[in-house]
């Protein structure tokens, strides 16, 4: 399934994929109808749906674009931000993405350019120095 496409799109939409997932849950576990399918969900460690999209747009930024293992188009996609100060501060070492501006909201922001650095600037930074995490 290509979650990464999902991202962005009205709610209904990623709840009618929820609703496939949900009964190829029961029909995996062999539970009847009208069971619950979040005791089943998490048995079978399926995240739900808005969750996975997230997941995998992170997977594609990190392992890929930002590792450098992805194909070189991807990787002139997504670009950390540049910081030029002379001074040491925490955010030097950020490892915050430039999100693009776009002129269409329905379409621009569903690009990997836009979705992946905006999901990913939206993990909590984690201070390796101190580990703990930024808020």
């Amino acid at each position: 399934m290509c979650n990464v496409a999902l991202s962005g799109l009205p709610n209904r939409d990623p709840e009618r994929v929820q609703s496939v997932i949900n009964a190829a849950a029961r029909l995996t576990t062999g539970a009847r109808k009208y069971d619950r399918v979040t005791p089943l969900l998490k048995d079978l460690h399926w995240l739900p749906v808005p969750e996975h999209i997230t997941y995998k747009l992170c997977v594609l930024v990190s392992n890929n674009s930002l590792h450098g293992t992805a194909p070189r188009y991807l990787q002139d996609v997504i670009q950390p931000v540049a910081v030029t100060s002379r001074r040491r501060l925490l955010s030097t070492s950020s490892s915050a993405l430039v999100v693009p501006a776009t002129r269409r909201t329905m379409i621009g922001d569903r690009a990997l350019a836009v979705a992946g650095p905006r999901v990913w600037n939206s993990l909590p930074q984690f201070d390796v120095r101190h580990r703990r995490h930024i808020f």
